[in-house]
């Protein structure tokens, strides 16, 4: 709505002292439809034309000396003013606006007016000079203005986030009620302080250093982008702050606008939403390992069994007159081994059963694979089930939950190891492999020679509680689509050409620090 004056013939006219008693109104300003106002450097009244004082409907005995910022309206059009006052006095283009300006009985009246520094003569006081437009005459102009600006009000009063402006400095010149709410402050304590008022430490110091080479170098970080931040409010307490920062000019001088969010809320969802799928990942996991009990028994038997047999031998052989002491060793050795098998299974078990909270670190998926596999190796072996691997040897790196991703490798070989088994003896397949991610992480894909989708469309499997089990929960898969989810990965199935399914995850690499 500002925009800069022509004023080269207003200047020329206004070039009398200011110290002088200049006569109001001053026949050398005479002028038809402009307003042209002469003020002191203290912004009182020393002259003006005859347009001014009728467009007002005042005497010129009432204008003279009077404080010019008793005649603009509302508070904020004054502080605007007032503000083109200074920066003038500073040698910057004081700019202008479009204002309601108070006339006679207190009737608001539409000007667009200007701002500039009054060229004196060497030695006199230094002032100002303001020119003006009547608007009133184009009402509908006037009206369509008005309109704008009570809708642009209101929307910045109902906006549920925070919006402030700032200038150069980073002082704060308006914030709207939603930003009062979300800090804590009044309007009044907002207005005029630094907008680091709204940052905790260590961002509270490093902010104006970060603007002033913003200024100088053009270099962004943060305008024209959205990130989340940490906020502080009157209280000292601070809070996740999702913030966008956007740059606009007004008369020349820069200005610039922050959108901020309170995502306290949404990060006690989320923070519900994931404690409520560790619980049902956790359900799951003993759902599937009660399932799964007669063959880990018998995959915790068979060290325990080896282990009796070969102490077993070592006793005889000690019983008799002919010990051998190397066999004894290698016989204890083997017992040493069978015993951390034993330990180890047991151990794995029980941090799939834990419910802790996940905590994520580099994932050897390899490895995973290799040790969810080996829960089902009896069962593998009496069902008739051909396994075959096929894990990259130079796997991305990827940031995971171990426990979280073998679960969902759980999931899709129990699923598969059922479905095989009605297959007819000879058929039953089952593949695993693992290969690097197209950018980064890794992708893994379960494929089995069962049924395939029989007609069905792949998404219902993800559904909670769908099931082609007969007695199956239907919440297997959906629970392990949350988890890839939730490390930023993706989960899906793909019927085959050949038949049967193949469930695909990848998961991506360990992300880069954002500061």
């Amino acid at each position: 709505m500002r925009a800069p004056p022509s004023q080269s013939s207003a200047r020329h006219a206004a070039r009398n002292p200011i110290g002088g008693a200049a006569a109001a109104p001053d026949p050398l300003l005479q002028s038809s439809g402009l307003f042209i106002v002469v003020l002191d450097d203290d912004a009182r009244i020393v002259s003006f034309n005859s347009d001014f004082s009728k467009f007002l409907g005042m005497r010129p005995e009432e204008l003279r000396h009077a404080m010019f910022t008793s005649l603009v309206a509302p508070d904020e059009a004054q502080a605007s003013f007032e503000e083109g006052l200074q920066q003038t006095r500073d040698g910057f283009d004081g700019g202008g606006g479009i204002d309601a300006w108070i006339a006679a009985a207190g009737e608001r009246r539409p000007v667009q007016w200007w701002l500039s520094r009054q060229e004196a003569e060497p030695g006199s006081p230094q002032g100002f000079i303001i020119t003006g437009i009547d608007l009133s005459s184009n009402r509908q102009a006037w009206d369509r203005f008005a309109e704008q600006e009570a809708r642009l009000r209101s929307i910045l009063d109902t906006a549920v986030d925070g919006i402030v402006t700032i200038d150069e400095r980073g002082i704060i010149e308006t914030s709207n009620p939603a930003t009062e709410e979300i800090f804590g402050y009044s309007s009044e304590e907002l207005i005029g302080q630094n907008v680091t008022i709204f940052m905790p430490q260590p961002y509270r110091q490093e902010h104006d250093t970060y603007l002033s080479n913003y200024l100088s170098t053009g270099e962004k970080k943060i305008i024209g982008t959205g990130r989340e931040v940490e906020g502080r409010r009157k209280d000292g307490s601070t809070f996740p702050l999702d913030l966008a920062v956007s740059e606009f000019h007004v008369s020349g001088q820069r200005r610039f606008m922050g959108l901020m969010r309170d995502l306290s809320g949404r990060k006690r969802s989320e923070q519900e939403a994931r404690r409520h799928l560790d619980e049902l990942a956790h359900a799951s996991r003993l759902s599937i390992l009660g399932e799964m009990a007669t063959g880990i028994a018998h995959e915790v038997n068979q060290p325990l069994a080896a282990i009796v047999s070969y102490a077993q031998a070592c006793l005889n052989m000690l019983s008799s007159d002919n010990a051998d002491v190397a066999v004894i060793k290698d016989a204890l050795s083997k017992i040493t081994a069978q015993g951390r098998r034993a330990g180890d299974i047991i151990h794995h078990l029980r941090q799939l059963v834990r419910k802790d909270q996940t905590a994520r670190t580099e994932l050897d998926l390899n490895g995973s694979v290799r040790a969810v596999l080996n829960l089902f190796k009896n069962e593998v072996r009496l069902t008739g089930v051909t396994l075959s691997l096929d894990l990259a040897e130079m796997l991305h790196d990827v940031e995971a939950d171990r426990v979280q991703i073998e679960q969902v490798l759980l999931n899709l070989v129990r699923n598969a190891l059922d479905v095989l088994s009605m297959q007819r003896p000879g058929s039953r397949h089952l593949s695993i492999s693992t290969r690097p991610g197209s950018n980064t992480g890794a992708e893994v894909c379960v494929t089995d020679t069962g049924p395939g989708l029989e007609g069905n469309d792949p998404e219902r499997l993800f559904e909670t509680f769908y099931t082609t089990k007969p007695d199956g929960l239907g919440v297997g898969l959906s629970i392990s689509r949350s988890i890839i989810e939730s490390h930023g990965g993706r989960l899906w199935a793909r019927e085959n050409r050949s038949g049967g399914l193949s469930f695909y995850f990848t998961l991506p690499g360990p992300r880069a620090d954002e500061r």
